[in-house]
């Protein structure tokens, strides 16, 4: 069974994110994630085109030129430990679109979904039956020797518009990072087992983190799916569906709770409004980006975080990173898709450039990619 051990250690990474191995200096957590990265990188180095690399250069040159420059009131440390990061997730970012996965790591995605899926439902309809059926909530806190969650009591978990229901986290930190890990899993599904089962039971687990990004995603890539499929009838239905929302008096930008985004204080404001103002700040005295961890204070928000880094070269380094998307998915569908997906793992936090993240898009660019050339095999086949 060539795939099972690749497979299972996948699984083990995928649910492990938020928990950590071992910890060094007792500060740094270190995760599965960081030694699925550290084999991936061993067993793609010698694998890498040369254009890629040329790519990959490019970048630690400009972050290096940046440092070099303003050395004098850097923090030094911060800086080495964030491009160590930021030069890990670049390079497996790039060679998982490069290169098939097939030549480095042989996933049965089917099993990976399986076990990836009971693990995680599993659990987070655990917690639900928990509070439910004892009144209780133990298990938000059952690994927490192992958590690299900062949370001590239950009320940062409790729901804003259903008070008394505390929001499922399974094995993760937060209900958000577990609605995210299952929007990743549910476009595995999507691409490439395209089971029903596994379909609606993570459409399902998705809603009842009651995670306004996670949510708000689901409805996106939903949504370009039955376009998709729907092409005559579903400017109608969405308008009539539009139509009855209004008709019912529905408040969906309460209940997704978008409006916090304007509210100061809140989770939201803090994911959008605070990163967002700060960063045209940030600008206004660095035009071409600060250097890497040098920001007075945490970003919460990852698109923003990148902002700040590359300044005004953002949005010609995004066109760029577009039109490869585009080229390397081939079809419209799949691009939008992708985008939808990627984008809600940059709304979710500032912690793009981790090991964790890294895992997350590996999964996700080799999930499109095998996927690009499963269409591409299926559509030769039906042509013969």
């Amino acid at each position: 069974m060539p795939a099972f051990y690749p497979t299972l250690f996948l699984v083990l990474s995928i649910v492990s994110l938020s928990l950590f191995v071992v910890k060094i200096a007792g500060a740094y957590a270190i995760t599965l994630a960081a030694f699925f990265t550290l084999i991936f990188i061993i067993k793609t180095f010698n694998k890498i085109k040369i254009s890629s690399i040329s790519v990959f250069l490019s970048f630690i040159c400009f972050l290096m030129f940046k440092a070099a420059i303003n050395v004098l009131w850097i923090d030094v440390m911060h800086f080495f430990r964030s491009f160590l990061l930021t030069s890990v997730f670049i390079y497996c970012y790039i060679s998982s679109f490069t290169i098939k996965s097939t030549f480095i790591f042989k996933v049965d995605y089917r099993s990976f979904l399986i076990y990836s899926t009971v693990l995680i439902v599993g659990f987070e309809l655990l917690q639900i039956l928990e509070q439910f059926l004892l009144g209780s909530t133990d298990l938000w806190f059952l690994l927490d020797g192992l958590s690299i969650s900062t949370a001590d009591n239950i009320d940062r978990f409790e729901a804003v518009n259903f008070l008394g229901f505390s929001r499922p986290i399974s094995f993760y930190h937060e209900p958000s990072y577990l609605g995210t890990v299952l929007l990743v899993l549910f476009a595995v599904n999507d691409i490439q087992v395209k089971s029903k089962l596994v379909y609606f039971t993570l459409l399902f687990s998705i809603l009842l983190t009651l995670s306004s990004t996670a949510v708000l995603f689901l409805f996106m890539y939903v949504l370009t799916n039955f376009i998709n499929q729907h092409q005559r009838s579903s400017v109608l239905i969405i308008l009539f569906a539009i139509l009855a929302l209004i008709v019912m008096q529905v408040d969906l930008v309460s209940i997704l709770r978008i409006d916090e985004i304007f509210v100061i204080g809140t989770s939201g404001w803090y994911r959008v409004m605070f990163p967002m103002e700060a960063t045209i700040k940030v600008l206004e005295g660095s035009p071409f980006g600060i250097p890497l961890a040098q920001a007075e204070f945490i970003y919460d928000n990852s698109l923003f975080l990148i902002i700040s880094y590359f300044g005004v070269l953002t949005p010609f380094l995004a066109l760029g990173w577009i039109v490869f998307i585009k080229h390397k998915l081939k079809t419209m569908i799949f691009t939008i898709k992708y985008f939808v997906v990627f984008f809600c793992t940059l709304f979710l936090s500032g912690a793009i450039f981790t090991f964790e993240s890294t895992v997350l898009c590996i999964l996700l660019n080799f999930a499109f990619i095998n996927g690009v050339d499963n269409e591409t095999a299926i559509n030769y086949n039906n042509n013969v």
